[in-house]
């Protein structure tokens, strides 16, 4: 009874799982399974936060330290001119007085190079030593530092080397000279200086400026730049200093972080109208993403996260405007992007997990309910079987009694009784057993004295009936543990 219990419970249960299951597998193919957004809007949201952070703390250094340049600047070229007895006016054609400053800019500018999250320091003054030459009106002195052959993203310990300024600064401190060297620098690819050179300083840190990124003129490198007025006494702009952050030192600082949907790329880019420029951004390490810094991407909300679209590509991710403003006056942001064909490829390895997995359940489920329908069958025929051909009662009485009676029989006429049931009769089973016919017929006479029968067709008769009630085994089976 308890295993039939048992039976019916897997039998129901299979049913069970066999509807889950088919129920599933129409939900994974009409594509009604909820989608990765939530996940994916998880890990944008985490990522997002500790990129910003880290870009927030860089942009605070960089521009406090690059404040801290043009003040000690401004001390350093007031003294020189105070002892030399000259005003800015006078600095122009005067090569002489023109190293001198530059030697005084050089320490403070090295000093500045040391702040961590930086590839380069400079400082412009608005003098050019020699205003007859061609170009002079875009051409001006100062000091540019630049860390060569990065490799890492400490400042520390880096090589240096001399990009703009006179060589024999230069060569005072052992500086090798980078390949690209210039006596002075082309302020024609520098936004935002002409908007400050000559004016009112006020404030430094109000008119702190960032440039978008610019070809750095000379080499095949591309930077931003964070600029600060350097003032005079009179609080008049003499010219800007500040740091660099060049293209490779931001991909080193910000490598690609790997994520189940592909790799996420860190871009700091000036945003204008829902629009980001890659080409006037940095980008961290773009391995596997296929992002360059080209063209535009148009910003289109969604719920938790944001679709970045280019003309080839869909990113997915999200970003957070800081205040931060370039030479143009647009701010820039920090964005995290996600190839969005990452996401979709998850999503159908998912469809075709959920799919293999709820098929191969269904099928399970299904020959389980099979094989146990089958077997539950034979059993409810064996049992009507049985009902149908259930004894009388007083067939059962006459059975029960008579096996009784067989119990008392001795083994040779247990022996004598499987013989009869085999169609034996009294001579062939003396011939069988090796006995004479007074013997046999001796045991034939002691059985049917047990038995209760007086003839051998009444002996045969109820063998008969023990055949027919299919329990001939339970009469006989004392004879076959003695054989």
């Amino acid at each position: 009874m308890q295993k039939r219990k048992i039976q019916m419970i897997v039998y129901d249960g299979s049913r069970v799982g066999a509807f889950v299951s088919a129920l599933l597998l129409a939900l994974v193919f009409i594509g009604a399974l909820p989608p990765e957004d939530r996940k994916v809007n998880e890990m944008l949201k985490v990522q997002q936060q500790n990129t910003v952070a880290l870009i927030q703390r860089q942009a605070e250094t960089l521009t406090a330290r690059s404040i801290a340049l043009s003040e000690e600047l401004t001390q350093e070229l007031e003294q020189v001119l105070s002892t030399r007895g000259k005003t800015f006016e006078e600095i122009n054609n005067d090569p002489e007085l023109i190293f001198e400053l530059e030697t005084a800019a050089y320490s403070s500018v090295k000093a500045a190079l040391n702040t961590n999250y930086c590839s380069g320091a400079f400082f412009i003054m608005d003098a050019t030593v020699n205003t007859e030459i061609e170009k002079a009106e875009t051409s001006r002195m100062g000091v540019y530092l630049r860390l060569s052959d990065l490799k890492a993203v400490s400042s520390y310990n880096q090589h240096i080397k001399y990009f703009r300024g006179m060589a024999e600064v230069a060569r005072k401190d052992n500086v090798e000279l980078h390949n690209r060297w210039n006596l002075e620098f082309d302020i024609s690819n520098l936004p935002g200086y002409e908007n400050v050179a000559g004016e009112s300083g006020g404030r430094l840190s109000e008119n702190c400026f960032w440039t978008e990124r610019i070809k750095l003129q000379g080499t095949w490198e591309e930077v931003i730049l964070v600029c600060v007025p350097v003032l005079d006494s009179h609080g008049m702009v003499r010219g800007i200093c500040g740091l660099e952050m060049s293209d490779l030192y931001f991909s080193l600082s910000y490598p690609a972080v790997d994520s189940p949907y592909g790799n996420i790329v860190t871009a700091f880019a000036p945003v204008k109208e829902k629009k980001i420029s890659l080409e006037k951004a940095m980008l961290g390490n773009s391995e596997g993403t296929f992002l360059k810094p080209e063209g535009e991407l148009t910003i289109k909300e969604k719920e938790g996260y944001y679709i970045y679209a280019s003309d080839k590509r869909k990113y997915i991710g999200n970003h957070q405007i800081l205040k931060i403003y370039s030479a143009s006056g647009s701010p820039f942001a920090v964005v995290s992007l996600l190839p969005e064909t990452g996401v979709k490829k998850m999503e159908e390895e998912r469809w075709k997990k959920w799919m293999l997995g709820s098929t191969a359940c269904l099928m399970i489920c299904l020959l389980v309910a099979f094989i146990l329908s089958q077997y539950l069958k034979k059993e409810e025929k064996k049992r009507q079987l049985l009902l149908e051909n259930e004894l009388p009662e007083n067939v059962e009485v006459l059975l029960r009694q008579f096996m009784e009676r067989a119990d008392t029989l001795t083994p040779m006429e247990q022996i004598v009784l499987c013989h009869y049931a085999e169609g034996m009769d009294i001579k062939e089973v003396a011939e069988y057993e090796c006995i004479s016919i007074g013997t046999a017929r001796k045991h034939n006479t002691n059985m049917n004295r047990k038995l209760g029968t007086t003839t051998y067709e009444e002996l045969m008769l109820y063998i008969d009936l023990f055949r027919r009630c299919g329990r001939i085994d339970q009469l006989l089976k004392r004879e076959k543990v003695e054989k």
